[in-house]
């Protein structure tokens, strides 16, 4: 974690790393100081990807700036342990949406799923069908890339909608209530399961994304802290897509939550790493921290009917047809 006053060998690799991603804000301290210009370039390149914009180099903005420098076509891409990840990745996943490939979430993750889209698309073009994403695959790509219509994302997500009732009973949650909202998660859990939710509870963040995927849950849920003041409720979302179940459940929790602790901005896209990582619908949700102990049955009841209404009645943009 690097904030501001840090006087450190890592904050001269966070400058090279900065500069390497060609950040807007000009990097006028010097190196291996970590002052106001530095700040400012920090939160420029997380305005940029839809981090957290707090000015602190934590984490998810490391992660992120090691994955921002590499153009597809630069490496050999393939299914790995651990998973490849990059801009590179995601170059690759939004080409393969766009031509009717699907790889899933263009998420910056070569998974299963954008291995699978992979070797279809190899197939359709003619080469080589190893999974593996070489230069003789990225020469295929640009000769058919003019080809591309739009993104099968939109479409998918729509036919996943469609195919499941709106309604809250009888889907699988996971729900991690972390931190100073953790008095709160008995009764969060409560309601939900009151309200027909099968509830799965994880007491770590970085356990959220593991057991939310290998359950192929409906939606994972976090209430935990973060510091940023123009973000109650995040879901996954980036420049070419948005999760929309994701979204739906985030705007009305937000709604809900303002019934507790007044109006905000809205919720938000980002893409923090537990919103990258879960394969389904997430949300992260930061209530009121100044105000967290008011009202803990207020909040527990807001983020149930949140959830609720965000399944059985997601906003016009997001609400499947049946």
């Amino acid at each position: 974690m690097l904030r501001r006053g840090a006087d450190d060998p890592a904050v001269a690799e966070l400058h090279r790393q900065l500069h390497a991603v060609g950040v807007a804000a000009p990097l006028t301290d010097p190196v291996g100081m970590f002052g106001a210009a530095t700040e400012e370039a920090v939160r420029s390149f997380q305005r940029s990807r839809a981090l957290q914009v707090d000015g602190v180099c934590g984490p998810d903005t490391w992660a992120v700036l090691d994955e921002a420098r590499r153009p597809l076509g630069s490496r050999l891409l393939s299914l790995r342990r651990p998973m490849v990840r990059g801009d590179d990745v995601r170059a690759l996943q939004h080409w393969l949406n766009r031509l009717g490939f699907d790889p899933g979430r263009e998420d910056g993750i070569l998974g299963g799923a954008t291995e699978r889209a992979l070797r279809e698309f190899q197939r359709a073009a003619g080469v080589a069908a190893d999974g593996i994403c070489g230069p003789e695959t990225c020469r295929a790509l640009e000769r058919v890339g003019g080809l591309a219509a739009g993104s099968i994302l939109a479409v998918r997500e729509r036919e996943q909608l469609e195919a499941t009732p709106r309604r809250l009973a009888g889907r699988r949650l996971v729900v991690a209530v972390l931190d100073v909202y953790t008095p709160a998660r008995d009764a969060i859990v409560a309601g939900l399961v009151a309200r027909g939710a099968q509830v799965r509870v994880v007491d770590a963040l970085d356990e959220v994304a593991d057991e939310a995927n290998r359950h192929d849950v409906d939606l994972a849920l976090v209430v935990q802290p973060f510091t940023d003041p123009q973000c109650r409720v995040a879901y996954y979302g980036i420049a070419t897509f948005r999760s929309l179940r994701g979204s739906a459940i985030a705007h009305r929790l937000d709604e809900s939550l303002a019934g507790c602790y007044g109006e905000s901005a809205g919720a938000v896209a980002r893409t923090f790493g537990v919103l990258r990582e879960t394969r389904m619908a997430a949300v992260v949700c930061q209530p009121a921290p100044s105000e967290v102990g008011a009202d803990l049955g207020c909040l527990a009841d807001a983020i149930v009917r949140g959830i609720q209404d965000g399944f059985e009645r997601p906003p016009a943009e997001t609400r499947p047809t049946s």
